[in-house]
């Protein structure tokens, strides 16, 4: 990683740490989203640490759900936000997606077992199939996200003083392959698209 003396990056080079397109960052700064600290002589965008942090927060804030316009509101309304609190609420959606994940797992596993055994795949298995699927790949709405982050607080609330991240011999703990299965039986369904879907309702007795 090469920088500039001053600490700042040009534009071609936080292309190259993010893996944005330069195409991209300019479409930023013509929005106001993320105006670069400084230009050389020469016009070039120079970016600094601060910059960076503004970068990932817009980012993080795309991938709740929110659009470019609502996203500039927010940053021009919040200019100060705790960055920690920010990381949890993408944990929160990271973890979110990991669960939905091993649901879809679990249901390629039954019907791959089910072909294995020379029975046809049923038109309801492969339904659930592609409805994890969907899950999956269907981005969370804001208001998913804000949900997850709830949940997460009550099973924070819920804690022993003894269970809670931090206390002696404990931190976070790492979701390894091992442990993928436990936290999907203990992580409450959120209200995306499973739970809303009318094939849920049908098969959950919800009407």
């Amino acid at each position: 990683m090469t920088h500039a003396t001053d600490g700042t990056m040009r534009i071609g080079e936080l292309a190259r740490e993010t893996g944005l397109s330069i195409r991209t960052l300019r479409y930023y700064d013509r929005l106001g989203l993320l105006t670069p600290s400084a230009r050389t002589e020469g016009g070039h965008r120079c970016y600094d640490a601060a910059d960076v942090r503004r970068l990932h927060r817009v980012l993080a804030l795309r991938g709740f759900g929110l659009p470019l316009a609502r996203i500039r509101a927010v940053l021009d309304a919040e200019p100060d936000h705790d960055p920690a609190e920010l990381i949890r609420r993408q944990l929160d959606v990271v973890e979110e997606r990991l669960r939905q994940t091993a649901e879809l797992r679990i249901r390629l596993l039954g019907v791959l077992g089910a072909l294995d055994a020379a029975a046809a795949g049923s038109t309801e298995a492969l339904l659930d199939v592609i409805e994890e699927m969907t899950a999956v790949e269907r981005p969370l709405t804001p208001e998913e996200v804000a949900g997850l982050g709830a949940a997460r607080r009550r099973w924070a609330e819920s804690l022993g003083e003894e269970e809670r991240p931090g206390a002696p011999g404990l931190g976070r703990p790492l979701l390894g392959p091992g442990r993928l299965a436990h936290r999907v039986a203990c992580v409450p369904c959120t209200t995306g698209a499973r739970r809303s879907s009318p094939r849920w309702a049908r098969t959950s007795g919800g009407g």
